[in-house]
């Protein structure tokens, strides 16, 4: 869901805030569910055991390669020649982005729970706005553990934020049984964390450098969702004559200056390359003959520089390691690798996961010419997916579709006419239609995208008393447009979009998004009210329509308050009307007091009942 629709809902602030909390607890109760899966069985005395790997009755291996999908392949630096060529300037997902400028300067937005953003206190805000961080910064990389570490020019590696598992070198105490759940505990002020470092990778939980010297140092902690893992509460030197390091949230691989590759971390699924130990505390050779590395995706920096635009990011932490040999060839191992059925240990003894994974490194079908193609595929892509042309595919394809079964000629009979051109006219109800059907919004948004998903957009519909159309000049300015009430309830619509046809650019735009019941005045005022009009204690917002802009902005909220005998509630000595009645008024942030009879003055200036528009709205069920 865009910004600009969570603007359009500011009184759901706190929704939207859940709803945020929500995603990310509803996605790590996902991953858990899917990993559980794949754990082993721990024993009485927590031994560490084998992934057992058996051949499938129906499938051989293949030896000519095969098709691996790894996430896009826009950033794979195969170009690289040194450490620095590796250097990430953008990296994040949709709650968290981190970005270096120009100047050097690293910039954070996104959630801020842990303090991760740079901003030096923790709060549950989502913030779209970059705050500056530091200055004179090369190279960062974040965890969506809700932690960040970053490179300066003179080696200095710094981190921020989460610091429950040691991450940042800032907590020394948490009991080995508390692995699980681990005290909340975050660093508000960039910490130093390592000096004369060349670069740095964060884990799920933990961090990995490599020095200019060439040795890789490490630190937090590498587990299974069975609590069984190891913690490192201070720098451990692990290699040495190392020239590449790379990490993902389950293992971690460097590459050494004689072309072995050496890794270690959760071994889950023999993403580590080797069918060894689930869990490798001490790295392992696992490959020689290597020139570059990767864990999980392939790609390095993100292309995004506003966190706005990482709404449809999703962090798929594909569990392999993937190499690329001295010769050009690619090869790798771990999940979904192969065609061996592999059946990883049961959990608590219910269940067990048959799937294909492989711990031996396998070719990839992949040559220079085709990775060229899918870098060219994927810019293409990503030029395809604006909105102007996501939304004439999908109306296109989902007109098409309805189109058989749709009774257009009863909608028209139904909802008024929005203009004398007939083009503009269809172009309306055909919005109408695909809203009716699809639940899609004419600007390509969903509907109840905060009550549930597009494939159960017709039993939401039910759900929730289908929707209200309304065709009326609602801001006075000579043309109609076209009111969708979101939701039907006490016979009245709430949640109200406003839309306006562009004509020039062929698209339709949000002039506004109330998220309450509203009233329209044509003296270009509009009353929000959060209760109903004839309740005692009045609670509302008024907006003014400002022609030059053309949408309403706001201008107060006023909330009813009166005395019921507490002490120190009621404002008694500035009641100057003396009939134990007032309201509290907000005006850009400021709030102050006012009485009964100033405030029916005051609202006599903008509201007036007679010039109340009437709305007529249209059911859609």
């Amino acid at each position: 869901m865009s910004s600009k629709i969570k603007q359009y809902f500011a009184n759901k602030e706190n929704r939207i805030k859940c709803g945020i909390t929500g995603g990310t607890i509803a996605l790590a109760v996902i991953i858990f569910v899917g990993m559980v899966f794949m754990e082993e069985n721990e024993t009485q005395n927590n031994s560490i055991e084998t992934v057992s790997q058996t051949e499938s009755d129906t499938q051989t291996e293949e030896e000519t390669g095969y098709s691996f999908d790894a996430g896009d392949l826009y950033d794979m630096r195969l170009d690289a020649q040194t450490i620095e060529d590796y250097y990430m300037k953008s990296c994040g997902d949709q709650f968290n982005l981190y970005t270096i400028d120009e100047d050097g300067v690293l910039w954070g937005s996104g959630h801020n729970e842990y303090a991760q953003i740079g901003l030096g206190y923790a709060d549950e805000e989502f913030h779209e706005e970059k705050s500056k961080i530091a200055e004179h910064v090369v190279h960062v990389d974040y965890s969506q553990k809700d932690f960040v570490v970053y490179l300066t020019e003179e080696g200095k590696l710094y981190g921020l934020g989460n610091d429950s598992t040691y991450m940042l070198l800032q907590h020394t105490e948490m009991p080995v049984e508390d692995l699980a759940y681990p005290t909340k505990r975050y660093v508000t002020s960039p910490a130093l964390l390592l000096e004369d470092v060349s670069y740095a990778r964060c884990g799920r939980d933990d961090v990995v450098a490599l020095k200019k010297d060439g040795t890789v140092w490490t630190w937090g902690m590498i587990w299974n969702y069975q609590s069984t893992g190891y913690c490192i509460t201070m720098p451990q030197q692990i290699l040495t004559d190392v020239k590449m390091i790379t990490g993902g949230w389950f293992n971690h691989a460097a590459l050494k200056e004689d072309g072995t590759l050496w890794t270690w971390g959760y071994n889950f699924s023999g993403n580590c390359g080797t069918d060894k130990a689930t869990m490798i505390e001490t790295p392992v050779q696992v490959a020689e003959d290597v020139q570059r590395v990767w864990t999980g995706l392939l790609n390095y920096s993100a292309k995004e520089d506003d966190i706005t635009d990482m709404e449809e990011f999703g962090n798929d932490y594909v569990d392999n390691t993937i190499i690329e040999k001295t010769d050009g060839t690619f090869y790798a191992c771990g999940m979904g690798v192969g065609d061996k059925s592999v059946v990883l240990p049961q959990y608590y003894e219910v269940s067990e996961l048959d799937t294909v994974c492989s711990s031996e490194f396998l070719p990839l079908d992949w040559d220079e010419e085709m990775l060229n193609r899918k870098q060219r595929e994927y810019i293409e892509r990503k030029e395809s997916q604006s909105e102007e042309a996501v939304l004439a595919r999908k109306n296109e394809a989902l007109l098409e579709e309805i189109d058989k079964n749709y009774d257009m000629e009863k909608l028209k009979r139904k909802v008024p006419r929005f203009s004398e051109d007939d083009k503009i006219n269809e172009t309306y109800y055909n919005a109408i239609k695909t809203l009716d059907t699809t639940g899609f919004l004419p600007d390509g948004n969903y509907c109840f995208w905060y009550y549930d998903e597009p494939e159960n957009y017709l039993e939401t519909k039910e759900k929730l008393g289908g929707f209200g159309i309304a065709v009326c000049d609602v801001d006075v300015d000579g043309k109609k447009e076209m009111l969708i009430g979101l939701r039907k309830e006490l016979s009245e619509p709430y949640g109200v979009l406003i839309y306006r046809y562009n004509e020039e650019q062929r698209k339709f735009e949000v002039e506004n998004g109330f998220s309450s019941r509203i009233n329209f005045y044509n003296n270009g005022y509009v009353e929000e009210y959060w209760t109903m009009p004839n309740y005692d204690q009045p609670a509302f917002t008024i907006y003014q329509y400002n022609p030059a802009l053309d949408t309403f902005e706001k201008m107060f909220w006023i909330n009813g308050i009166e005395d019921v005998g507490i002490d120190d509630y009621f404002p008694t000595e500035q009641d100057l009307d003396g009939n134990g009645k007032g309201y509290i008024m907000s005006v850009d942030g400021k709030e102050t007091y006012v009485d009964d009879a100033a405030y029916q003055k005051m609202m006599e200036q903008y509201i007036d009942l007679n010039k109340r528009i009437d709305v007529e709205w249209v059911d859609f069920f």
